[in-house]
């Protein structure tokens, strides 16, 4: 017979051990059989959302590759047919309001391709007051490219990655280039602000067929005046 400790209460009874120590194991049991459902569901869920999950963290890490690349040091002209012969200096223009020009002007007839100068990821696609619609490509080194007045857009969308020479939209005159010739206002801008593009631009290479725009870039150039 056990025996009885007033301060302790009554000494445990061998002969039901066994017993309590099946009991004991079975809330052991429950807490793991709770993380393996959980784990279950869990993958089910990232197998579900793998379809969507897999292109941003294969966009992520191209990013990450992207920005520690170096920014390029020659740059072929982003519209199709202009030679880098046929480029002129616009960069610090004045234009209205005491702002200077931060890019270059490339003219071409209304509805010439723009194409990607460098391979990146289209940031943004969309309008504003000055440059009308717009396209954004974050290039190698962070350095974020800048497409203005097209006439429309090609098949792209924000987080698309495209190739040097992907076409993204068409020479136009929308923004504040609404009365001038089409042209495209291209600019590059990095950690420390606007860079001139075109001395990059005019390295030998070219984005196109060498240059049937040459003598448009130069009559137009004469005889505008953008706002």
């Amino acid at each position: 017979m056990p025996q009885f400790d007033p301060h302790r209460g009554p000494a445990p009874d061998p002969s039901a051990s066994p017993a309590s120590a099946r009991y004991s194991e079975a809330p052991r049991r429950r807490p793991l059989l709770g993380r393996l459902v959980g784990l279950a569901v869990a993958a089910a869920i990232l197998w579900a959302a793998w379809p969507w999950l897999q292109p941003q963290l294969e966009r992520a890490i191209y990013a990450a590759r992207l920005a520690a690349r170096p920014a390029p040091t020659a740059l072929p002209v982003p519209v199709q047919g202009v030679a880098a012969r046929a480029l002129r200096d616009t960069w610090h223009g004045a234009r209205s309001g005491g702002r200077k020009h931060e890019g270059i002007d490339i003219f071409a007839p209304r509805g010439r391709p723009v194409l990607s100068a460098t391979e990146g990821i289209v940031s943004r696609v969309g309008t504003n007051s000055l440059g009308g619609k717009v396209v954004w490509v974050m290039g190698p080194g962070r350095q974020m490219h800048y497409y203005a007045h097209l006439d429309s857009y090609a098949a792209i969308r924000a987080g698309d990655i495209v190739a040097p020479g992907t076409v993204l939209g068409y020479v136009g005159t929308t923004g504040n280039a609404r009365g001038t010739p089409p042209h495209l206002h291209y600019g590059i801008y990095a950690a420390g602000g606007a860079i001139n593009p075109y001395p990059l631009l005019k390295v030998p290479a070219t984005a196109g067929k060498p240059a049937s725009a040459t003598g448009y870039q130069q009559k137009t150039e004469e005889s505008m005046h953008i706002q």
